[in-house]
Protein backbone atom coordinates (compact mmCIF):
# COMPACT_ATOMS: atom_id res chain seq x y z
CA UNK A 1 0.00 0.00 0.00
CA UNK A 2 1.20 3.39 -0.88
CA UNK A 3 2.37 5.18 2.37
CA UNK A 4 1.46 9.39 2.26
CA UNK A 5 4.46 11.92 2.68
CA UNK A 6 4.68 13.52 5.84
CA UNK A 7 3.49 16.38 4.60
CA UNK A 8 -0.12 15.32 3.06
CA UNK A 9 -2.07 15.64 6.20
CA UNK A 10 -0.69 19.00 6.95
CA UNK A 11 -1.40 20.27 2.83
CA UNK A 12 -4.98 18.74 3.22
CA UNK A 13 -5.76 21.08 6.45
CA UNK A 14 -3.89 23.93 4.68
CA UNK A 15 -6.33 23.80 1.92
CA UNK A 16 -9.45 23.48 3.82
CA UNK A 17 -8.62 26.66 5.85
CA UNK A 18 -7.65 27.97 2.34
CA UNK A 19 -10.82 27.65 1.17
CA UNK A 20 -12.58 28.82 4.49
CA UNK A 21 -10.81 32.07 3.74
CA UNK A 22 -13.49 32.66 1.74
CA UNK A 23 -12.03 32.53 -1.92
CA UNK A 24 -14.14 29.35 -2.41
CA UNK A 25 -16.25 31.37 -5.16
CA UNK A 26 -13.00 32.54 -7.21
CA UNK A 27 -11.43 28.94 -7.30
CA UNK A 28 -14.90 27.77 -8.59
CA UNK A 29 -14.99 30.52 -10.96
CA UNK A 30 -11.58 29.50 -12.64
CA UNK A 31 -12.08 25.81 -12.88
CA UNK A 32 -15.46 26.58 -13.99
CA UNK A 33 -14.11 28.40 -16.99
CA UNK A 34 -11.19 25.69 -17.20
CA UNK A 35 -14.31 23.18 -17.44
CA UNK A 36 -15.84 24.98 -20.37
CA UNK A 37 -12.46 24.98 -22.41
CA UNK A 38 -11.02 22.14 -21.67
CA UNK A 39 -8.61 20.60 -24.23
CA UNK A 40 -9.64 16.89 -25.30
CA UNK A 41 -5.68 16.31 -25.88
CA UNK A 42 -4.34 16.77 -22.43
CA UNK A 43 -4.55 14.74 -19.58
CA UNK A 44 -3.85 15.03 -15.72
CA UNK A 45 -1.67 12.63 -13.67
CA UNK A 46 -2.16 13.23 -9.64
CA UNK A 47 -1.70 11.06 -6.71
CA UNK A 48 -4.32 8.40 -6.42
CA UNK A 49 -4.26 8.77 -2.86
CA UNK A 50 -5.25 13.21 -3.03
CA UNK A 51 -4.57 15.77 -5.14
CA UNK A 52 -2.93 17.38 -2.24
CA UNK A 53 -0.01 14.51 -2.25
CA UNK A 54 2.58 15.47 -4.31
CA UNK A 55 4.31 13.06 -6.68
CA UNK A 56 7.96 12.49 -7.10
CA UNK A 57 9.73 14.57 -10.01
CA UNK A 58 11.67 11.59 -11.27
CA UNK A 59 8.47 10.61 -13.03
CA UNK A 60 8.30 13.17 -15.49
CA UNK A 61 10.83 11.08 -17.84
CA UNK A 62 9.20 7.92 -17.04
CA UNK A 63 6.18 9.67 -18.37
CA UNK A 64 7.69 10.94 -21.33
CA UNK A 65 8.64 7.51 -22.21
CA UNK A 66 5.24 6.16 -23.00
CA UNK A 67 4.05 4.90 -26.22
CA UNK A 68 1.24 8.25 -27.65
CA UNK A 69 2.83 10.92 -25.01
CA UNK A 70 3.10 14.15 -27.20
CA UNK A 71 4.84 16.48 -24.40
CA UNK A 72 4.64 16.55 -20.36
CA UNK A 73 4.81 19.62 -18.32
CA UNK A 74 4.03 19.94 -14.47
CA UNK A 75 2.25 22.45 -12.39
CA UNK A 76 1.38 22.90 -8.04
CA UNK A 77 -1.11 24.24 -5.90
CA UNK A 78 0.57 27.71 -4.76
CA UNK A 79 -2.55 28.67 -2.50
CA UNK A 80 -1.41 33.02 -2.81
CA UNK A 81 -3.36 36.35 -2.12
CA UNK A 82 -2.28 39.54 -2.62
CA UNK A 83 -1.92 42.09 -0.03
CA UNK A 84 -5.08 41.08 1.39
CA UNK A 85 -6.64 37.06 2.11
CA UNK A 86 -10.16 38.63 -0.14
CA UNK A 87 -7.30 39.26 -2.78
CA UNK A 88 -7.01 35.42 -4.11
CA UNK A 89 -4.30 35.20 -6.41
CA UNK A 90 -4.45 31.75 -8.70
CA UNK A 91 -0.77 30.85 -9.14
CA UNK A 92 1.40 28.04 -10.28
CA UNK A 93 5.23 27.02 -10.34
CA UNK A 94 6.14 25.46 -13.72
CA UNK A 95 8.74 24.89 -16.50
CA UNK A 96 7.90 27.36 -18.65
CA UNK A 97 9.75 25.83 -21.46
CA UNK A 98 7.91 22.69 -20.97
CA UNK A 99 4.47 24.36 -20.25
CA UNK A 100 3.50 26.97 -22.49
CA UNK A 101 4.12 24.80 -25.93
CA UNK A 102 1.13 22.60 -24.26
CA UNK A 103 -1.01 25.39 -23.60
CA UNK A 104 -1.45 27.06 -27.49
CA UNK A 105 -4.53 29.27 -26.23
CA UNK A 106 -2.33 31.11 -23.63
CA UNK A 107 -0.24 33.37 -25.83
CA UNK A 108 2.85 34.86 -24.42
CA UNK A 109 5.47 36.71 -26.62
CA UNK A 110 8.74 35.20 -26.83
CA UNK A 111 10.72 37.60 -25.66
CA UNK A 112 8.63 37.47 -22.23
CA UNK A 113 9.26 34.04 -22.40
CA UNK A 114 12.87 34.22 -22.54
CA UNK A 115 12.80 36.73 -19.87
CA UNK A 116 10.78 34.34 -17.94
CA UNK A 117 13.05 31.66 -18.22
CA UNK A 118 16.57 33.59 -17.45
CA UNK A 119 15.15 35.61 -14.91
CA UNK A 120 14.72 33.69 -11.39
CA UNK A 121 12.10 35.08 -9.70
CA UNK A 122 10.33 36.11 -12.44
CA UNK A 123 6.48 35.59 -12.92
CA UNK A 124 4.09 35.97 -16.03
CA UNK A 125 0.60 37.44 -15.67
CA UNK A 126 -2.59 36.83 -17.59
CA UNK A 127 -3.90 40.10 -18.84
CA UNK A 128 -6.92 40.22 -16.85
CA UNK A 129 -5.17 39.68 -13.47
CA UNK A 130 -2.71 42.30 -14.32
CA UNK A 131 -5.68 44.62 -15.28
CA UNK A 132 -7.35 44.08 -11.63
CA UNK A 133 -4.41 44.79 -9.57
CA UNK A 134 -2.41 47.21 -12.39
CA UNK A 135 0.40 45.60 -12.15
CA UNK A 136 2.92 45.73 -15.35
CA UNK A 137 5.87 44.84 -16.57
CA UNK A 138 9.25 45.07 -14.52
CA UNK A 139 6.57 45.29 -11.60
CA UNK A 140 7.71 43.38 -8.36
CA UNK A 141 4.87 41.86 -6.60
CA UNK A 142 4.50 40.58 -3.32
CA UNK A 143 2.26 37.21 -2.75
CA UNK A 144 1.86 35.49 0.51
CA UNK A 145 1.05 31.47 0.60
CA UNK A 146 -1.43 29.98 2.87
CA UNK A 147 0.42 26.39 1.83
CA UNK A 148 4.27 26.93 1.61
CA UNK A 149 7.01 28.14 3.05
CA UNK A 150 10.39 29.17 2.26
CA UNK A 151 13.49 27.71 4.22
CA UNK A 152 13.97 31.25 6.29
CA UNK A 153 10.56 30.34 7.59
CA UNK A 154 8.75 33.38 5.79
CA UNK A 155 5.49 32.93 3.66
CA UNK A 156 5.90 35.74 1.82
CA UNK A 157 6.88 35.61 -1.53
CA UNK A 158 8.50 38.25 -4.22
CA UNK A 159 7.86 38.06 -7.82
CA UNK A 160 9.21 39.98 -11.10
CA UNK A 161 7.13 40.34 -13.73
CA UNK A 162 8.76 39.98 -16.74
CA UNK A 163 5.65 39.22 -18.83
CA UNK A 164 1.85 39.28 -19.70
CA UNK A 165 -0.12 36.53 -21.37
CA UNK A 166 -3.51 36.89 -23.31
CA UNK A 167 -6.03 34.37 -23.74
CA UNK A 168 -8.01 36.14 -27.17
CA UNK A 169 -10.44 33.11 -27.48
CA UNK A 170 -11.26 33.03 -24.01
CA UNK A 171 -10.19 36.00 -21.73
CA UNK A 172 -11.54 34.59 -18.21
CA UNK A 173 -8.69 31.97 -19.26
CA UNK A 174 -5.87 35.37 -18.49
CA UNK A 175 -6.32 35.12 -14.78
CA UNK A 176 -3.54 33.34 -13.44
CA UNK A 177 0.00 33.65 -12.36
CA UNK A 178 2.64 31.40 -13.47
CA UNK A 179 6.50 31.66 -12.21
CA UNK A 180 9.31 29.34 -12.52
CA UNK A 181 9.35 25.87 -10.40
CA UNK A 182 12.88 25.90 -9.87
CA UNK A 183 12.74 28.80 -8.35
CA UNK A 184 10.02 27.58 -6.08
CA UNK A 185 12.12 24.16 -5.14
CA UNK A 186 14.86 25.84 -4.31
CA UNK A 187 13.18 28.38 -1.67
CA UNK A 188 10.70 26.08 -0.22
CA UNK A 189 11.01 24.48 3.31
CA UNK A 190 9.53 20.97 2.50
CA UNK A 191 8.41 18.63 -0.40
CA UNK A 192 11.80 19.16 -2.50
CA UNK A 193 12.32 17.45 -5.85
CA UNK A 194 8.54 16.74 -5.94
CA UNK A 195 5.30 18.29 -8.25
CA UNK A 196 1.51 18.58 -8.01
CA UNK A 197 0.46 17.26 -10.88
CA UNK A 198 1.82 16.36 -14.14
CA UNK A 199 -0.23 17.54 -17.55
CA UNK A 200 0.51 15.46 -20.38
CA UNK A 201 -0.35 16.00 -24.11
CA UNK A 202 -1.57 13.30 -25.80
CA UNK A 203 -0.47 12.93 -30.16
CA UNK A 204 -4.05 11.08 -30.69
CA UNK A 205 -6.89 12.32 -28.28
CA UNK A 206 -9.44 9.40 -29.12
CA UNK A 207 -6.11 7.37 -27.74
CA UNK A 208 -6.59 9.71 -24.32
CA UNK A 209 -8.01 6.78 -22.16
CA UNK A 210 -5.08 4.29 -23.45
CA UNK A 211 -2.57 6.37 -22.59
CA UNK A 212 -4.13 7.52 -19.05
CA UNK A 213 -3.96 3.84 -18.93
CA UNK A 214 -1.19 2.88 -19.33
CA UNK A 215 0.54 5.83 -17.24
CA UNK A 216 -1.59 4.48 -13.82
CA UNK A 217 -0.05 1.42 -14.78
CA UNK A 218 3.31 1.93 -15.08
CA UNK A 219 3.11 3.59 -11.73
CA UNK A 220 0.57 0.78 -9.94
CA UNK A 221 2.49 -0.56 -6.89
CA UNK A 222 4.64 2.19 -6.43
CA UNK A 223 5.04 4.27 -2.96
CA UNK A 224 3.20 7.18 -5.58
CA UNK A 225 0.64 5.44 -7.64
CA UNK A 226 -1.46 7.66 -10.11
CA UNK A 227 -4.85 8.65 -10.87
CA UNK A 228 -5.04 10.13 -14.53
CA UNK A 229 -7.93 12.02 -15.55
CA UNK A 230 -8.74 14.59 -18.79
CA UNK A 231 -8.25 18.12 -18.72
CA UNK A 232 -12.23 17.93 -17.70
CA UNK A 233 -12.24 15.45 -15.08
CA UNK A 234 -9.43 16.94 -13.01
CA UNK A 235 -11.16 20.58 -13.07
CA UNK A 236 -14.37 18.53 -11.90
CA UNK A 237 -12.62 17.00 -9.18
CA UNK A 238 -10.86 19.80 -7.38
CA UNK A 239 -14.33 21.89 -7.17
CA UNK A 240 -15.87 18.76 -5.77
CA UNK A 241 -13.32 18.68 -3.58
CA UNK A 242 -13.27 22.32 -2.20
CA UNK A 243 -16.96 21.44 -1.49
CA UNK A 244 -16.18 18.75 0.21
CA UNK A 245 -13.62 21.06 2.39
CA UNK A 246 -15.50 23.57 2.98
CA UNK A 247 -18.15 21.71 4.55
CA UNK A 248 -16.14 20.44 6.91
Amino acid sequence: MAQAHPHRFTLLSIVVAFVLFGMLQGVNAVFNNALNASAVDRLNVVSRISFTESLPFSYLAQIESLPGVAGVAYQSWFGTYYQDPKNFVFSFPVDPVLFFPLYPELQLPKDQLAALTRTRTGAVVGRELAKKYGWKIGDRVPLHSVIWTQANGSSDWAFDIVGIYDAPHDPNQAVSFFFNYSYFDEARSFSKGTVGWYVVKVKDPKQAMQVAAAIDKRFANSSDETKTQTEKEFAQSFIKQQVISASL
